[in-house]
């Protein structure tokens, strides 16, 4: 990564900054582009202290002049820059469709005019699958999402495999699953159970997990998505391809629910009944098998549930203020 120029669309959010940090870490040029939709996770305390590394853009990736600008020279582009709740996607289906489908296909066309050297990596959700008999979903299974947004990420994602086999354009899909860590949105449920459930234990309120709390969760650390995109975007053998991301275990929302009001030592777990806008599109039972990343780029989680909770909470209990303005 030194000496990369790297673009992060998205890149004031949760996962967004921890890969940017990461970057310049790793001794990287990096230009941040976010459009700070509200309640999104989008917030400059997510880069406290490395304000003056970074170049930052406030903008939106469907402003094809702006992107046909800041897509040029770059090496990298990471992209996230998504409408990223499953529910806004079900109220606001025309915005989801904006974003996450018109909004790709005008920066991948800005990649193809200014930039067709660049390597894109893009990040979908293990929600593309739906839900799946058993539970362990893998790549070669039939994709039939149960919400708009899965439905627009899967879309994107293929948009993004066409301009590689049409265009030649670098492209790497990684399907995430539920993804946890410092620098997350914790005010509403909407963008990440776990990070929610951390937040409401350390301001002492009930952790609100829909019955009967069994449903199996793959979830993931943070820093494990940011080591994998970084490989992802260095590795040939990425291109073209799509890969899940998970840790590969299953836990319950109830087990993870009482493990964090231990861990945090406040907060109460409490079972609620499903609204039918949620259990209608509700995935169930979902761990990912993640022999294909393994494989091709040598990459599998590292941070136990243990360490990563451990981490989280410290960061959480150090700057909650900051995450719920």
């Amino acid at each position: 990564m030194k000496g990369k120029k790297v673009l992060i669309t998205g890149g004031l959010g949760f996962i967004g900054s921890n890969l940017a940090i990461k970057c310049l870490e790793l001794g990287a040029e990096v230009c941040i582009l976010d459009n700070l939709m509200p309640d999104t996770g989008a917030n400059y305390h997510n880069i406290a202290g490395f304000e003056e590394k970074l170049e930052i853009v406030e903008g939106d990736i469907r402003n094809s002049v702006l992107m046909n600008e800041i897509v040029k020279e770059k090496d990298i582009i990471f992209n996230l820059a998504a409408q990223v709740s499953h529910v806004l996607s079900m109220e606001n289906p025309l915005l989801d469709v904006d974003i996450n489908c018109k909004g790709q296909i005008i920066l991948l066309e800005a990649c193809r005019m200014n930039n067709p050297s660049v390597k894109i990596v893009y990040t979908g959700t293990r929600t593309q699958t739906g839900s799946v008999e058993g539970g362990v979903i893998k790549e070669i299974m039939r994709d039939n999402p149960s919400d708009i947004y899965g439905a627009g990420k899967l879309a994107s994602e293929i948009y993004h495999l066409i301009y590689y086999k049409a265009y030649g354009l670098k492209t790497t899909s990684l399907r995430l699953t539920n993804i946890y860590g410092p620098r997350a949105q914790i005010k509403n449920p909407k963008y990440g159970v776990v990070n929610w459930l951390i937040g409401k234990a350390i301001r002492g309120e009930d952790l609100t997990i829909f019955e009967p709390g069994t449903q199996l969760r793959d979830i993931l650390h943070v820093d494990d998505v940011v080591d994998a995109m970084i490989l992802a975007s260095e590795k040939d053998e990425a291109n073209g391809e799509v890969f899940l991301l998970g840790s590969g275990k299953g836990i319950s929302l109830i087990e993870i629910a009482n493990d964090i009001v231990k861990s945090v030592g406040n907060g109460k777990v409490r079972l609620v009944p499903w609204p039918p806008e949620r259990k209608n599109i509700e995935v169930g039972d979902a761990v990912l098998d993640c022999g294909k990343i393994k494989e091709k780029l040598g990459w599998e989680a590292k941070i136990s549930f243990e360490e990563g909770m451990k981490r989280t909470i410290e960061f959480f209990e150090k700057n909650l203020n900051r995450y719920l303005g």
